[in-house]
C-alpha cells in the first residue's frame, strides 16, 4: 500500500473513539451507555474485535510503518471498554513502546499468539511506565551513577556491548529488586557516541535481572520509592 496513511484509514472507517460515538450518537444516543451494562474486561468480545479488526485489516509492514497511530488507537479501544485499565502512563512513548508492539503484532500474525493473548500483551505494553519517558528525554539514563553493573559474572555499562543480546547497552534502571537494562541494535558501534540515547537506532529492546543477575519477568520489578 502506497503512501499508506493508517490514522486517515481510522477515521474514514469510524475506528477511532470519536468518530465513532459521533456516528453512533446518530443511530442511537443511548449508545454510550452499553459500556457500562456489559461488564468488561481484557477479554470483553468488543475490545477483542476491535483490536482483531485493525490487526487484520493490515499487513505487518503497514503496522510498522504506522505503529505511533497504531498504539494510539489501541490505547483508545482500552479506555473506552477495559475498565480494568490502569490507564497511560505520564510521558512520552520510547523505543521499547515501539518495539514491544511490534513484537506483539508480529507473534499475532505469525500464528504464535491467539487474539486474547494477543490483547491481554497489548495492555501490558501500554500501560508499564518503563515504556514511557519524560518528554524532555528518551532513553537517557536516569540513574547517573549506574554506568556500569557487574552481576552474575557479566558486566552491563553504557556503550559497550550487550552481553545477553546483540545490541549494546544504553540504559540501566536501579529497581527496589533488581535492574532494567534497555540495549538498542545500531548498523555500527560507533554510533553510540553520535546518538548515545538510540533515538535513531532502528531496534530497541529490554530486559529484567534480579540483583544476583538472574533473568526475571519485567512484570515484576517492584515500583521505585
Amino acid at each position: 500500500m502506497d503512501n499508506f496513511d493508517l490514522k486517515k484509514y481510522l477515521v474514514e472507517n469510524k475506528v477511532t473513539r470519536n468518530s465513532r460515538i459521533i456516528n453512533e450518537a446518530k443511530e442511537d444516543p443511548f449508545s454510550f451507555l452499553d459500556i457500562f451494562i456489559t461488564p468488561v474486561n481484557e477479554h470483553n468480545p468488543q475490545l477483542v474485535a476491535k483490536v482483531k479488526s485493525i490487526l487484520d485489516a493490515y499487513e505487518i509492514s503497514e503496522l510498522e510503518q504506522g505503529i505511533d497511530t497504531f498504539g494510539e488507537a489501541l490505547i483508545e479501544y482500552f479506555e473506552e471498554y477495559d475498565q480494568h485499565w490502569p490507564g497511560k502512563p505520564n510521558g512520552m512513548a520510547n523505543n521499547l513502546w515501539d518495539a514491544k508492539l511490534l513484537a506483539t503484532v508480529k507473534a499475532y500474525k505469525n500464528g504464535t499468539a491467539d487474539i486474547k493473548k494477543t490483547v491481554s500483551q497489548f495492555r501490558k505494553v501500554l500501560s508499564n511506565p518503563r515504556h514511557y519517558e519524560p518528554k524532555h528525554s528518551r532513553l537517557m539514563n536516569e540513574e547517573k551513577g549506574i554506568d556500569k553493573l557487574t552481576l552474575g559474572g557479566k558486566t552491563y555499562e553504557l556503550g559497550i556491548d550487550d552481553p545477553n543480546d546483540d545490541g549494546t547497552v544504553v540504559k540501566i534502571e536501579k529497581y527496589p529488586n533488581g535492574y532494567f537494562i534497555t540495549g538498542v541494535i545500531y548498523d555500527y558501534p560507533e554510533q553510540y557516541v553520535e546518538d548515545p540515547e538510540g533515538e535513531n537506532a532502528e531496534e530497541a529492546y529490554g530486559y529484567a535481572i534480579d540483583l544476583e543477575g538472574n533473568d526475571m519477568d519485567e512484570d515484576d520489578l517492584e515500583e521505585k520509592d
